[in-house]
């Protein structure tokens, strides 16, 4: 079995309140975790106006498959208009 989980920081564009963070995070999380079958969560930066550090996971049998699902989630993110991506942690455990 292999773990996967990716960690991604982001530096949000013109957020000027909470609202319009927690509109944004929502609809990344829902899109992670419907679209690509993801385990998805705000990992940190809660405090933080326009800094948005989301955290997601996969499991499966093999590594291809669960890393290629892990890059691809950052991928769409990376293409899509959340914001700057300012970190990104992948790792995979075979268990």
């Amino acid at each position: 079995m292999v773990v996967g989980s990716l960690e991604i920081t982001l530096r949000l564009h013109a957020i000027r309140s909470l609202k319009e963070k927690r509109k944004i995070r929502q609809s990344l999380l829902s899109k992670m975790r419907s679209g690509f079958k993801l385990a998805a969560a705000e990992t940190d930066d809660q405090d933080i106006l326009d800094g948005l550090t989301i955290g997601l996971a996969a499991v499966g049998p093999h590594r291809g498959p669960v890393e290629q699902v892990l890059r691809d989630a950052a991928d769409y993110i990376a293409a899509g208009d959340y914001g700057e991506i300012l970190d990104e942690r992948l790792e995979l455990e075979r268990y």
